[in-house]
């Protein structure tokens, strides 16, 4: 039986696992169910290929890799991006629970420092700004002090009576703020002053927000969305066209982001059992090439160079990219299909190698995305609307529009790209129009397998003025 670990607080385990985030445990033995977002399951190849290694979490699974390395492999270097596909498979059977069990007996030999939380402080008094007017000195005690203090800057050298007409104005009606439009983007008025203050961890508007909103308190660092409102509305501020978004640690996080990885993954193993050969002559050419694209690696800055693979472990993903991968996905449900049969893959365990009596192509029909190529977009959506669920309204300031647009839903917002390990999004106004002609595609090829899907994509981009091709 499994040791209960019940004498473990989470406030203990969270450090044990050095993560900020709260960690799911079984009610009965308390041990950890999920952890940073991995289940015990997952297998370690996919975060050791990711590039997010700046958490602590990160960080320390890679020394648990070094160890992996030097009990499979001495001679190999422990410098993991150096790494071969090849190599990179002594890790495919060791699992996140592995590294959890190994923190745990760092634990218990006491090799990991535990801090036991102090009492709370006593809540410091408020800051006497100096203001005769309260309410400005109360506004900037809802402020993080950082950003309280250029605040103070602002309001110390503005008209009184300025900002008298102005501060708590509002109550809680968020749509109200669009109302300023005018005089927050005219540059040199006390509003377009207080707007463009931003602080590490605060952007544009929000000190704005906590000025013009009666009791508006800002979250800063700390908190999950920008602006708390007196009744407890949550508000999230983006200035810009396409932004950061959402409160995961990076892309890793994000269930579709795994799947591309694992897509991947057994890519680069089936194509290395079938040889690149054999494997261009099952497949068709536009398959071949794009099956390619996927594995290629280098500069993925460069407009000349695809390096997808290498884009995909960086976690740079212009529209571009995330379309030829989409695109993958449906064309090889659709060499899937062709090479259908009745026998079963199976695969060796210890030299990963697939098995059956049919086309070896099946294995990637394993795949979620290659099974149901539509659910890549669909899971896209869903992670977007997840990040909705700590806030209530995302306001859009839009300085070129000199317009402020205010969502209490994601149904006027899309992801846009992947950049820095995160997902960006944009407002869906900005896509003059939304392209389906991968699924208009699949719901014509469905209804006739006959037709050559490659070849009805490209006439549809064709028709609609679209334009293909593989580079940035």
């Amino acid at each position: 039986m499994k040791e209960n670990l019940g004498f473990l607080n989470d406030d203990i385990m969270k450090q044990i696992m050095d993560t900020p985030d709260s960690i799911p445990r079984d009610k009965i033995l308390r041990r950890p169910l999920i952890v940073n977002g991995n289940k015990p399951n997952d297998t370690l190849t996919f975060s050791l290929l990711s590039i997010d290694k700046k958490s602590h979490y990160n960080k320390n699974l890679f020394e648990f890799a070094k160890n992996i390395i030097m009990y499979e492999n001495p001679d190999l270097d422990l410098d993991i991006n150096n790494f071969s596909d090849e190599d990179l498979e002594i890790f495919d059977k060791y699992t996140h629970a592995d590294y959890w069990e190994y923190r745990l007996l760092l634990y218990k030999e006491g090799n990991i420092s535990i801090k036991i939380k102090k009492k709370e402080k006593k809540e410091e008094p408020p800051i006497n700004w100096g203001f005769s007017d309260s309410s400005i000195n109360n506004y900037l005690n809802n402020l993080p002090v950082h950003l309280a203090n250029k605040a103070y800057e602002v309001l110390n050298k503005a008209d009184f009576h300025d900002v008298s007409s102005y501060i708590g104005l509002e109550d809680n009606d968020v749509y109200a703020f669009n109302n300023y439009s005018d005089e927050i983007f005219k540059k040199g008025t006390l509003l377009n002053q207080l707007y463009l203050i931003t602080d590490s961890g605060a952007g544009k508007g929000e000190a704005l927000k906590a000025f013009l909103y009666k009791g508006c308190i800002i979250n800063g660092v700390a908190g999950r969305f920008d602006a708390l409102l007196n009744n407890g509305i949550r508000c999230e501020l983006k200035a810009g066209k396409s932004v950061r978004f959402g409160t995961k640690a990076g892309v890793l996080q994000y269930k579709f982001y795994k799947n591309i990885l694992r897509t991947r993954h057994t890519l680069k193993l089936l194509m290395k059992q079938i040889t690149e050969e054999k494997f261009k002559e099952l497949v068709s050419w536009e398959f071949y090439d794009l099956s390619k694209q996927m594995l290629s690696k280098g500069d993925y800055t460069s407009k000349t160079e695809s390096a997808l693979s290498s884009a995909i472990d960086a976690a740079e993903l212009t529209p571009n990219r995330l379309n030829l991968i989409e695109l993958w996905f449906f064309l090889a449900h659709t060499e899937v299909y062709k090479n259908n049969h009745p026998y079963k893959i199976q695969q060796n365990v210890l030299t990963k190698k697939y098995k059956s009596r049919g086309s070896l192509i099946k294995v990637l029909g394993s795949l979620k995305y290659v099974k149901y190529p539509l659910k890549f977009k669909e899971d896209i959506k869903n992670e977007v609307k997840k990040c909705f669920r700590d806030i209530d309204y995302l306001i859009f300031l839009d300085e070129k529009e000199k317009e402020i647009r205010v969502y209490d839903s994601p149904e006027g917002v899309m992801m846009d790209l992947i950049s820095q390990n995160g997902i960006k999004i944009t407002e869906t106004r900005y896509k003059k129009q939304i392209d389906t002609t991968k699924e208009d595609t699949f719901k014509q090829w469905q209804i006739n397998k006959s037709i050559n899907y490659y070849e009805l994509y490209n006439s549809l981009c064709l028709d609609t003025n679209k334009k293909i091709g593989n580079k940035e």
